[in-house]
């Protein structure tokens, strides 16, 4: 099991997924949902994964290496269309907590 943290303009909420596993997580005000997909590479890092959904189709967006108390971040318009997460345009970062 990973645990990440999602922290956006509403607040920061705690997600898990199992190892290898794609989740799809999505919150009130997103245009559309996030996959993400969480593998843990030993020695404390964890490979991130970020996709986005555009006409029915996941789209890689993001991805990184990351250790405990880093994040992957989102910022529109950076790869993610215009208030993709709310009118406010705000980030949204994917914190590792494993």
């Amino acid at each position: 099991m990973v645990s990440l943290r999602i922290a956006d303009a509403r607040g920061e909420m705690e997600i898990r997924a199992e190892e290898g596993a794609t989740i799809r997580w999505v919150r009130p005000g997103w245009a559309g949902g996030v996959w993400l997909r969480v593998q843990r590479l030993g020695r404390g890092k964890t490979r991130l994964q970020l996709f986005l959904e555009a006409a029915g189709e996941k789209r890689l967006v993001k991805e990184a290496v990351l250790r405990k108390g880093e994040a992957l971040e989102l910022r529109p318009p950076e790869g993610v269309p215009p208030d993709y997460f709310g009118p406010r345009n705000a980030p949204v970062r994917f914190i590792c907590d494993a």
